[in-house]
């Protein structure tokens, strides 16, 4: 778990703790997780893994709707540099392809 995120910790009060990035967040563009329609892209309100760490959670990408989040999902890389400096991209669902029903995560922890 980052040093900035703590379990439990209430997503709707300002986190004071000063390895947050939300700090930072703005003034690189970036927009705060409570601000961000995470449903429509990934098929899930991220506030609910926040809340509820869970052990397992599973996004189905049936219909029209759920097919474009999985879309989504195959089309998230991931860059990597190698010894030489050069770096490569890789995608992070190397396994979801155009007809994958659903993607379950399962926390190596469980």
């Amino acid at each position: 778990m980052p040093l900035w995120r703590k379990e439990g910790i209430d997503v709707d009060q300002p986190d004071t703790n000063t390895r947050s990035p939300l700090p930072w967040a703005a003034e690189m563009g970036h927009t705060p997780v409570s601000q961000v329609d995470s449903y429509s892209i990934i098929g899930f309100a991220i506030t609910i893994i926040v809340r509820n760490n869970p052990k397992e959670f599973t996004v189905r990408f049936g219909r029209p709707r759920g097919k474009a989040i999985g879309e989504n999902y195959i089309s998230i890389t991931l860059e990597s540099i190698d010894a030489e400096g050069s770096t490569n991209p890789g995608k992070i669902f190397k396994e979801l392809t155009g007809t994958t029903t659903s993607y379950t995560y399962r926390s190596p922890t469980s």
